[in-house]
């Protein structure tokens, strides 16, 4: 994730730039999710998406 600093308002909405921050997460395809090497990411990745789901972004 980024800082606040990194989220810009325009007429559409808000846009979020990358900054030196910012932290991207590879998000393997549908047929790499079978795979047994991408299990344990998936599981981490469904886990951390309900919980932002239900609780938001804690910062």
């Amino acid at each position: 994730m980024g800082k606040s600093d990194d989220l810009i308002e325009n007429k559409d909405g808000m846009m979020y730039m990358l900054g030196e921050g910012t932290w991207i997460e590879y998000w393997p395809t549908e047929p790499e999710r079978q795979r047994p090497a991408f299990r344990e990411p998936c599981l981490g990745i469904k886990e951390a998406t309900a919980d932002l789901v239900t609780y938001g972004c804690p910062t």
